[in-house]
């Protein structure tokens, strides 16, 4: 009724073109983008229905430099520096319910032993698998603000049907790395320059890494001007029988998410976006390009689309050396020190 445009691919994402107004709607919650005449315009026009509680953050003297929506924190300095952390009571509340306040930290969420004994031991009672399951999930719901969690998220979640000694000493491990790295601060220049507004979409995958079901893990990352806009870390649905195969996989998984945000981008500033698609997989680079689509029949025929997306979007693939591709994060559970260049080549960073 106001006149915003809603979004046909993210509908809960609205724009007033004439005004360069930007809103996102959750439930009751309004997230919003403008100059002051559109905020103030925005709010006394739902006010007149409505009753409103309003925090404006920006870098200007007169407003506030510290909200929080959903729960995330949002920082905005006088150097034009946003700041985005998840919310701190998560990590908190783990330690408290787990006796480990005062426990030694470990460097990394998860080992290679506890990783292999997530599932094995005795199955746990009832109660202690309550308790088990409300802790993974909290972990899940973590790490939707912070990377350096999703892989051990998604090892720990595969168990929550039936949790084992294995998986709480897994969990365990997890909590006490959330006592050496509290915090994970994402922070990120505002105003971007038009002209550094790309995607930058990074896509890794570990072949055959779970044991049981010989399925592989796809780890991407999505960044716009640097800023990271998705991650995830997902076991692939059929079972790849090459590396190259998983490497595919997991980049069409990548193109997928990349071109769901270039259509939100031309709904939202009615022009295309510049995107390239980083690997650290020569196999993968030739079957995603015309030139390589003979070598391997099955697959070329079975991914053909990705490669006439990536064409008609301009898309360009392009291969990287694996230090340099931050989705190695999200298919390997790193130590703190391997993980904090991907962390900061995603704007991350620890802090006390």
């Amino acid at each position: 009724q106001m006149g915003l445009r809603q979004s046909v691919t993210q509908f809960l994402v609205y724009v007033y073109d004439q005004r360069g107004i930007y809103l996102v709607v959750h439930v009751d919650d309004f997230l919003i983008s403008s100059d002051q005449d559109g905020l103030d315009w925005v709010y006394k026009t739902v006010s007149e229905k409505w009753e409103m509680k309003r925090y404006i953050i920006s870098s200007s003297p007169e407003d506030a430099h510290e909200t929080s929506y959903l729960n995330r924190r949002l920082k905005w300095n006088v150097h034009n520096e946003i700041s985005y952390e998840g919310d701190a009571k998560h990590h908190e509340r783990l330690l408290r319910d787990w006796g480990l306040n005062s426990c030694k930290g470990v460097s990394s969420p998860l080992t290679p032993a506890l990783e292999e004994g997530v599932g094995s031991g005795k199955e746990l009672t009832d109660s202690e698998a309550r308790r088990v399951r409300q802790s993974i999930a909290r972990v899940n719901f973590m790490c939707q603000d912070r990377p350096d969690l999703c892989y051990a998220s998604r090892i720990l979640s595969k168990h929550m049907s039936a949790p084992t000694d294995g998986t709480r000493d897994a969990l365990l491990h997890v909590v006490k790395y959330l006592k050496t790295h509290r915090r994970c601060v994402n922070k990120f220049v505002a105003n971007i320059a038009p002209c550094d507004m790309k995607l930058d979409v990074f896509s890794d995958s570990d072949w055959a890494n779970d044991k049981a079901s010989r399925k592989s893990c796809s780890g991407g990352a999505i960044l716009l001007a640097g800023v990271p806009l998705s991650f995830w870390s997902k076991t692939q649905s059929n079972i790849a029988l090459s590396s190259g195969e998983a490497e595919l996989n997991s980049c069409v998984k990548a193109i997928s998410e990349c071109l769901s945000v270039i259509h939100v981008w031309e709904e939202m500033f009615h022009e295309g976006l510049e995107a390239s698609v980083y690997v650290d997989s020569s196999a993968c680079k030739g079957m995603l390009l015309r030139s390589g689509a003979g070598k391997v029949k099955h697959l070329s025929t079975k991914q053909l689309w990705v490669q006439a997306s990536a064409e008609m979007y301009g898309i360009t693939v392009l291969k990287i050396p694996r230090a340099g591709n931050c989705a190695d994060l999200l298919t390997h559970s790193l130590p703190s020190h391997s993980a904090l260049p991907h962390l900061r080549n995603m704007g991350y960073q620890f802090t006390d």
